[in-house]
């Protein structure tokens, strides 16, 4: 196979989304509850010793709320979004 040709292979489109931006603002919104933050921010043992392995509180304060966030929503919290005062908190 000529490396070349895949210079020349089409550009992938743009992903489309499915959901309008309200909705899914609603889907990544934090849970805002005691009970809902309990339901969903238990870390296993595993979790934790990930989290242990950072060096500082704040460190792993952000380590937590990280995967946290990861674990609730299946994605990452973005560089430009600071989680809620609730979580942060909890």
């Amino acid at each position: 196979m000529n490396t070349l040709n895949c210079l020349h292979a089409p550009l992938p489109r743009p992903r489309r989304s499915t959901l309008s931006a309200t909705e899914r603002e609603y889907l990544l919104a934090l849970p805002e509850s005691p009970k809902e933050f309990i339901r969903q921010y238990i870390f296993s043992k595993a979790d934790l010793s990930l989290i242990q392995q950072h060096r500082g509180a704040a460190s792993c304060l952000g380590v937590a709320a990280q995967l946290g966030y990861l674990h609730f929503t299946g994605v990452v919290l973005e560089p430009d979004r600071v989680p809620g005062p609730a979580l942060l908190a909890f």
